[in-house]
Formats: C-alpha cells, sequence, structure tokens
C-alpha cells in the first residue's frame, strides 16, 4: 500500500537532514583543507615572492634597455645639435676677429689671424676640429690634411661617389647652413665605410663657409660612456644594482668601482657555476632569461646568499645588461608565518563549530516556516484551478509569498484574460457575420425589387417626356407632369442604390487617385446641392500629396465619398465642420477594430464631423439598408451607408467607426494600395537629388511581398540590393559581408529581434554602420531609441519611391538633418 506524504513534513524534516549532515561534513571537510592549505600556503607564498622578485629585475633591465633606445634613437639628432653648436662658436670667434681687426689689418692678415685661432680647437674627445671652404670650393684650412690647403676640392668624391662640396655649395647658395651627410673611411679601418654627419655655416665678410662633422658611430661611444655612468648609480630595493659586461666579459659598470675594466670570464660561484659567462650565453640568445645562483657577498651582510639574475642583450653593442636579488629572506618570513596561521587554526576552528551549530537550530525553524508559506501558495493554485472552468476568478498576485509562483500567478491569471477575450472576440466575429450574412440577404432581396421596378420606373420617366413635347407651354397639366417627372427620377435613383448593394462585386477595376475623386466631387452639382441645404458647415480636406493608388471602381467609389459627407451633413443640421482627410497607412499587426484589420498597405480615407454621434446600440446596424434615427423625408432613401459597407467590401477594403454621442463619428475606410504602375511613377518622376550610385543595400524585413517592393524601388533608383527575412539573418550576413546600408523593418515576427535590437548586434562588430529604420506604426519610443543610437533616418510606411529615396540618399550622403 503507497503512504502519501504531507509535503508540510517532507520540506521540514529534509531540510533538517541535509542542515545536519551539512554541518557535520562542512565541519570536517574545512578542517581537513585548512591543514593541507597550510602546505599549499607556504609554497604560494614563497612562489609569490620568488615571482615578485623576478618581475621586479626584469623590469629594472627592461627600464635600462628602455633607457638606451631612447638615447640611441637620439644620437644623430643630439650630434646635429652638438656639430651645430660648435660651428656657431666658429662663426662668434671669426665674427669677433674680424670686426676688432677690420680696417687696421688687412683682409689676408685676418684670414690668416681667424685660421690661426680655429686650427688648433678641438672638441668631442679630441675627434672634433673645424675646416674652412671658399665659396668656390677651395680649401682654406683642413688641420689633418694642411697639404691640400689652397687646393679646390670641388669635385672631391665621398666614398659612395657623391660630390660632398658642391652640395654643400649648394646649401650655402639657398639657405647660407644646412646639415649633410657623406660616407668615408676612417684612417684605423678602411675596410668599411662609415656614415659621417656635418654642419656648415657661411661666413659672408670672407667669403668662407665654415664647419664641422663627427663620424656617427665615434659620437655613439660617447653615448656610451653617459650611459654607462648613468647605470653606475642605479640602485634599487635593499641590495639592487646593475651590471653590465661586454660578450667578453669585460665589467664595464658595476657597483663596486674597482671592478670596471676586470674580465670576469672565469668567475664562478660557490656551486662551481660560471655565472658571468651563462649570463653572457642568455643576453646571446636576447629573450631575456633567469638564472639562479649564489651571489659572493651579499652588500647588507657580508655573506654567500642565494640570487636569481636576469640578463638581456644589446646585440650589435655586444653588452649583456643585467641584475639579480637576494631571495634568502623569505624562509625567515615563512617561519613566523607559520606560526601564526597554526594559532588562526586552532581559533577558527571553535568559532566554525559554534556557527554551524547556530545554523543548524536556524535551519530548522526556517524550514517550517518555509514549508508553511509553500503549502499555502499551494492551497491558492489549488482553488485556483478548481474553479477556472466555471468562472474567471483570478487568482491575487499579492497573496503569494514566492517569486517564482507570482510568475505562476500571472500566467494563469493571463489565460482567464485570454480566455475572456478569446469569448469576447468569437462573438463579435459571430456578430460581423450575422451582420455580413444580413446584409447578403438584403441585397439578394434589393436586387429582386429592384429589378421589378425598373420595369414601372421606366414608363413614369420615359412617358412624361413625351407628354410634356406635346402639351403647349401654357397648359397647366405641364407643371403636374413635371412633378411626376422629377417623383420619377428620385424613385430610379433608389433603385440604383439597390442595384449597387445587390451587385456586390465590381466587374471592371482600374487604378485610381483617390484624391483626384475627391477633388472631382468637391467640384460637383451633388455637393453644391447638399451645402444649399447646409450653409453653415463648413467642409476642410487634408489630402496627403504623396498618396498611394487603388484600384477600383470610379463610380462606387465617387458615391461613397458623397454617402459619407452626406452623413456627416445631415449630423449636423444647425452647422458644423467636416472634415475629408487620405494618407498612406501600413498595418504591421492586424487591428482590431469595427472590423478587423489585416496586416498590409493602404490608403486610408477618414470622414469626421462634429455632430451629434451614434449611441452604442445602434452602431452595429448603421449600414443596414433602410436604417435610420433621421427625420422621414429630409435624409434620403436610407441606403446611403448600405451603399457605403457594400463599396468598401467590394474593394476588399475594411470599415473602422469611432463615435460618442455628442462628440462626433469618424469613418475610416481602409482601400488595400497598388502598385502595378510602380515602374511608370519612377520613369515618370526626377529623381536626380536622390538617385543611387550602385551602393549596396540591405533590405531587412519579415514580409516577402514588403522586401519585393522595396528592392523594385531601389534597384530603379540605381542601387544593388539584397534582402533577409529576420534580424538574425541580418546579423549573420554582415559579419562575413560589407553593405553601404541597412534598411531595418521595425516590427518583425521575430520575437528575440526588432528592429532596435537587431542594430544593436549589428553595432557591436560593425559601429560605423548606416541604416534606415522603418515602422507602419508612428515614431514610437523604440523608433526613437534606435534613432539616438545611430539610425540616420525613419521612414514611414507604406513605402512610396520619393520617401525612400530621399531618406537613404541622406543617410548615405551624412546629411541627416
Amino acid at each position: 500500500m503507497r503512504i502519501f506524504q504531507s509535503f508540510r513534513k517532507t520540506i521540514t524534516v529534509s531540510m533538517l537532514g541535509v542542515a545536519i549532515l551539512a554541518v557535520l561534513l562542512v565541519g570536517t571537510i574545512w578542517v581537513c583543507q585548512e591543514y593541507l592549505r597550510f602546505d599549499a600556503m607556504s609554497t604560494s607564498l614563497k612562489d609569490e615572492y620568488m615571482q615578485r622578485q623576478r618581475d621586479l629585475i626584469k623590469d629594472e633591465v627592461d627600464r635600462v634597455l628602455q633607457y638606451i633606445s631612447y638615447k640611441r634613437a637620439q644620437t644623430e639628432s643630439q650630434l646635429r645639435a652638438n656639430l651645430q653648436s660648435k660651428v656657431r662658436e666658429a662663426i662668434a670667434i671669426a665674427t669677433h676677429m674680424y670686426e676688432i681687426h677690420q680696417g687696421k689689418a688687412s683682409e689676408e692678415e685676418i684670414s690668416r689671424l681667424i685660421v690661426e685661432a680655429l686650427r688648433p680647437i678641438r672638441f668631442n674627445e679630441d675627434r672634433g676640429y673645424y675646416f674652412i671652404y671658399r665659396t668656390d670650393g677651395t680649401n682654406v684650412m683642413l688641420p689633418f690634411s694642411p697639404e691640400l690647403e689652397g687646393t679646390n676640392l670641388l669635385h672631391l668624391q665621398d666614398s659612395k661617389g657623391n660630390y660632398t662640396l658642391k652640395r654643400a655649395q649648394k646649401i650655402i647658395e639657398e639657405s647660407g647652413e644646412g646639415f649633410l651627410t657623406w660616407y668615408w673611411y676612417k684612417p684605423e679601418d678602411e675596410l668599411q665605410m662609415r656614415k659621417k654627419v656635418g654642419f656648415i655655416q657661411e661666413f659672408k665678410p670672407l667669403g668662407w663657409w665654415i664647419g664641422t662633422g663627427e663620424y656617427v658611430d665615434d659620437f655613439e661611444k660617447t653615448i656610451q660612456n653617459e650611459i654607462l655612468g648613468w647605470i653606475n648609480n642605479i640602485h634599487y630595493g635593499e641590495d639592487g644594482y646593475i651590471f653590465v659586461y661586454d660578450y667578453q666579459a669585460n665589467t664595464l659598470a658595476h657597483y663596486k668601482k674597482e671592478r670596471i675594466g676586470q674580465n670576469q670570464w672565469q668567475f664562478r660561484d660557490t656551486n662551481n657555476m660560471a655565472v658571468v659567462q651563462e649570463l653572457i650565453e642568455i643576453a646571446r640568445e636576447d629573450k631575456g632569461q633567469y638564472l639562479e645562483y649564489v651571489g659572493t657577498v651579499r652588500p647588507s651582510t657580508g655573506m654567500p646568499a642565494e640570487k636569481i639574475g636576469y640578463a638581456r642583450g644589446i646585440q650589435d653593442w655586444q653588452w649583456m645588461i643585467g641584475t639579480g636579488v637576494y631571495v634568502d629572506s623569505i624562509t625567515d618570513q615563512l617561519a613566523i608565518m607559520r606560526v601564526d596561521l597554526e594559532r588562526k587554526i586552532r581559533k577558527n576552528v571553535l568559532i566554525i563549530c559554534l556557527v554551524l551549530l547556530a545554523c543548524v537550530v536556524i535551519i530548522g525553524v526556517l524550514s517550517r516556516v518555509l514549508a508553511r508559506k509553500i503549502s499555502n501558495d499551494l492551497v491558492l493554485f489549488t482553488n485556483f484551478f478548481k474553479d477556472a472552468a466555471s468562472s474567471g476568478r483570478k487568482i491575487r498576485t499579492r497573496d503569494i509569498y514566492f517569486t517564482e509562483l507570482q510568475g505562476l500567478a500571472e500566467a494563469a491569471n493571463n489565460m482567464v484574460d485570454e480566455r475572456t477575450r478569446i469569448e469576447t472576440e468569437l462573438g463579435k466575429v459571430q456578430n460581423q457575420l450575422l451582420q455580413s450574412r444580413k446584409m447578403e440577404a438584403l441585397g439578394l432581396l434589393a436586387g429582386g425589387v429592384a429589378h421589378d421596378l425598373n420595369n414601372v420606373l421606366s414608363a413614369m420617366v420615359g412617358y412624361p417626356d413625351l407628354l410634356l413635347n406635346a402639351l403647349p407651354e401654357e397648359s397647366r397639366q405641364r407643371k403636374f407632369i413635371e412633378i411626376i417627372k422629377e417623383s420619377g427620377q428620385k424613385a430610379a435613383n433608389i433603385v440604383d442604390d439597390l442595384l449597387t448593394l445587390a451587385r456586390r462585386g465590381v466587374a471592371q477595376r482600374h487604378v485610381l487617385d483617390l484624391n483626384a475623386l475627391i477633388e472631382h466631387y468637391l467640384l460637383s452639382p451633388e455637393y453644391e446641392r447638399t451645402f444649399e441645404e447646409y450653409p453653415n458647415i463648413t467642409v476642410e480636406t487634408q489630402l496627403d500629396p504623396n498618396l498611394l493608388k487603388i484600384k477600383g471602381s470610379q463610380v462606387h467609389l465617387q458615391k461613397t465619398i458623397m454617402n459619407l459627407v452626406n452623413n456627416g451633413a445631415e449630423a449636423q443640421p444647425r452647422g458644423g465642420h467636416i472634415l475629408i482627410a487620405t494618407e498612406n497607412a501600413y498595418v504591421d499587426t492586424p487591428i482590431m477594430g469595427y472590423q478587423k484589420i489585416e496586416q498590409g498597405e493602404y490608403v486610408l480615407l477618414t470622414v469626421s464631423d462634429n455632430g451629434v454621434g451614434i449611441a452604442r446600440e445602434d452602431l452595429d446596424r448603421i449600414f443596414e439598408p433602410f436604417f435610420s434615427k433621421k427625420k422621414l423625408g429630409r435624409s434620403g432613401t436610407g441606403l446611403g451607408m448600405a451603399v457605403v459597407w457594400g463599396t468598401v467590401q467590394d474593394h476588399e477594403g475594411f470599415v473602422n467607426v469611432t463615435t460618442s454621442e455628442g462628440g462626433g463619428t469618424t469613418f475610416e475606410l481602409y482601400f488595400p494600395a497598388t502598385r502595378e504602375n510602380i515602374l511608370e511613377e519612377v520613369k515618370r518622376r526626377d529623381q536626380i537629388e536622390y538617385l543611387g550610385q550602385g551602393e549596396h543595400i540591405l533590405i531587412v524585413d519579415d514580409i516577402a511581398e514588403q522586401r519585393e517592393l522595396a528592392g523594385a524601388i531601389l534597384q530603379r533608383l540605381g542601387y544593388t540590393t539584397t534582402s533577409v527575412k529576420s534580424g538574425h539573418e541580418a546579423v549573420v550576413y554582415l559579419k562575413s559581408n560589407h553593405t553601404d546600408l541597412v534598411m531595418l523593418d521595425m516590427v518583425m515576427d521575430d520575437t528575440d529581434m526588432d528592429g532596435l535590437e537587431t542594430y544593436k548586434q549589428i553595432i557591436r562588430f560593425r559601429p560605423q554602420q548606416k541604416a534606415v529604420i522603418a515602422s507602419g506604426y508612428a515614431e514610437t519610443d523604440r523608433v526613437k531609441a534606435a534613432l539616438l543610437l545611430g539610425v540616420g533616418q525613419y521612414v514611414k510606411k507604406p513605402y512610396t519611391v520619393e520617401k525612400i529615396g530621399v531618406a537613404i540618399r541622406q543617410v548615405l550622403d551624412g546629411d541627416n538633418g
């Protein structure tokens, strides 16, 4: 026999059992882990310490290398500055001597005095000297080749065959001073050509130019000496310093000045390791590596100690740059930490036992409270499901304690709301079906009556004309016969409405401009007769100049416009206002109005008045034939609104009516838009300002017809296009393809990615992507959010050639204003 357990008891016992087991298990594991962690921590601390020391010495060596790289990069610029300053000094000396001897001695004597003053001057560790040339290339002074003095060396070539003096002559002629480079073999090394840099400046009083030059590699030696001097002064940490050896183990820099210049190739530590040789080998590989060895004497203790070294090489200088740190101090630190850790373990073991014991008690209490609350929530759901089939009672979410169950309660309440909505919508659909069948039956009846009446009325309309032609003008019977003819004509109009109601189907359809039909009606005699009777009514039109076309019957549509205007006039016998408006409309998702308006592109005709409105109980009957609340004899045949309904149905459109008693009535007629003459429209208009130039457009829309329409328009405007049906497909496409612009539909069936979310995904990997967003709705908050993120333009559906062309051109050209 199966035993059923209480949910509350099961929760309480289970949580207490788990809590007690967890206390014992966690306590045991924690104690064991603390002892294991003790050893692991010692190793980890030593490793961390060693790593910090490695990082320290690497950073110090890298800092020195960065400084050396900087100084080397500045070598030629420093050399140029040095040479320029030296020539400036020579010019100053020559100028001073010329000025004090001018007029007292001849130019030849002054020249000799200046040459004698400049010839012995040396600089840059005695490598630097001055040379002097006349502007025609004749040498005046050349201290290391005096035999060439007085010789014209204009055609002298350097080691690369360049005419150095000709270039110097050109510099003096154009600028009066400047730098030049040439190549020459050094006397001590005639096998390798060396680069030399010089600076020259014109000395106008004697028609000279004075200059000096220096081999770049000679000057680099000066830089090396500066760097070594700087390195010798580096100290960091407790005992840290930088040492430098060349690849032959000659000491170039060391904190002990007496070691500089000594060769350490044979130096070995207490483990017989050739330390300097190992470091030089590391430097030659130029990867930067560490070396563990024993330092001979630690500066702070005077005793040998373990040490870690790090070295890098400068290959073209044949230098090894290195440093090292002593690492024996970590042993003492670990011993101190071991004592502290053992004391902490004993203390924490006691604390954790007390805490876990308290947790067992608390968990026992909480488990009972939790089980009680869950049980209460489940009772609410049980009662709900018992009543759900027979009533619309909902769960009060504020009575649910748990958030997860609140979500379930909301879902259950939504189920009730959805059922109520479906029942209401089903009732409305049934009423519309009943109304449609009633209209069809009345149409059949009206057609039969109209057929018989036409036979009768043909005589009433035809014979009065014959009688009038036979009677003299002064006959008293003419008046009565004309009344008979007028009455017959009115009856014929009624029959015509009956036939319109019964025909239910437009035999021939043509592409029409609804704006033109409205303007034609406003100039018609029917319009004039209506407002002769209602002179205090004003009519306003708001017609969209870019209205799309529709397909249908001109006669039926004109009569529909007339009947709607007449209805508005009759609703305002004391005067008022009628608005006739047209606009393009795109329905993204079906609209539940007077009729269910399906998704698609429409031309919307709106006629609204400020009349007395329609009572709620009469709203479902306003399109029935002969239904009227107006005064008999003054309100027509009673077929006007029935003709409106029949015409809209014949044109496969939809009707929406909004009204309130005392607040006016608005009729909205949705006629399907047509694109049959779209290509002719493109050819006919002048689109020079917004034609494409072969740019590629990615069209993203979940409706195939909209993708095809947008593609047809854009291709005619000169663009190339690719179409995808969802945001996910657009993201995948753009990850491997380029497009100049993305045209995004805002509302798509993809529940995870509408237009805004798709654009967010795109700009994560392509932040500069240009885009236009389209929607059948007005400019919603999500559309505005997309514009703030960087979307260039918003286009309201349905598309027109000019609207889509101008928007895309502005975004591509960067004009989003």
